[in-house]
């Protein structure tokens, strides 16, 4: 990470900033990364690796499904636990 080693901001902030707003970017990618492959794969008649591709994209649709859970169920949860 640059900008901590520059002094523009601290580290924790950097990593804040990497695990929280680019975390879900980069899932979302390889969500579409893995449907794609799914696409080509069905589509170029690469019969073998179709389940493969499928078996991508139901890991890396998961992942995403369990960050989002994550930030909007068991977050607001926490929040209510730490005002009590």
């Amino acid at each position: 990470m640059v900008a901590p080693r520059l002094g523009l901001m601290s580290e924790g902030v950097g990593i804040g900033l990497l695990a929280m707003q680019w975390a879900p970017h980069i899932a979302l990618a390889s969500v579409a990364a893995g449907a794609f492959g799914v696409l080509v794969a069905l589509l170029a008649g690469f019969s073998r690796f179709w389940l493969r591709a499928l078996l991508v994209l139901a890991i890396t649709t998961t992942t995403l499904f369990a960050y989002v859970w994550e930030r909007e169920v068991r977050q607001p949860a926490a929040a209510v636990a730490d005002a009590g």
